[in-house]
């Protein structure tokens, strides 16, 4: 697990710290992003493009 992780890294040219807070990062947005899903699917005049923006912003983000 460890040398697959240690290639993970090389291959994506990141520090272990570099590499962890951009997963954080990636997690929260993906969090922001499913609870606005999940709030507009029950108030659907409520977060009508959120979800959908936060999926071009990851998209956006990478290297």
């Amino acid at each position: 697990m460890i040398a697959k992780s240690c290639a993970h890294l090389r291959a994506v040219d990141e520090t272990y710290w570099e590499h962890q807070f951009i997963a954080l990062r990636y997690g929260f947005i993906c969090l922001q992003a499913a609870l606005a899903a999940f709030i507009h699917a029950f108030v659907p005049a409520l977060f009508e493009t959120t979800a959908s923006n936060k999926v071009v912003q990851l998209a956006q983000q990478r290297k």
